[in-house]
């Protein structure tokens, strides 16, 4: 089964294809679960992308606001997806993903 994903692709003009798959995943991942925890090694396997990628593509994110990341005991990484994001998603709760930091 082919899964599709619509989205204003202009309000992601400033992203690349691994950021804006990367991006959707995450939410897509919030719909299913509240709080998760997942390794950039993890994404890359789901995504058929390197770790390396998947981490640029977290810290490009970041940078631009789209998610925020906070550290936490140097190991583990909490990632809020921005509400600007989540609207264009259609989800409109407050979004926090616990990611193990690798």
């Amino acid at each position: 089964m082919d899964l599709f994903l619509i989205i204003p692709i202009k309000e992601f003009n400033n992203l690349d294809y691994n950021d804006i798959v990367i991006l959707s995943q995450l939410v897509y991942m919030k719909k299913a679960l509240e709080t998760l925890t997942v390794s950039n090694a993890y994404l890359g396997n789901k995504l058929n992308l390197s770790k390396a990628t998947v981490s640029r593509s977290i810290n490009k994110l970041n940078r631009l606001n789209y998610i925020k990341t906070k550290l936490k005991n140097n190991t583990k990484r909490t990632i809020s997806i921005s509400k600007a994001v989540l609207m264009l998603y259609g989800v409109d709760k407050t979004v926090i993903l616990s990611l193990i930091h690798i």
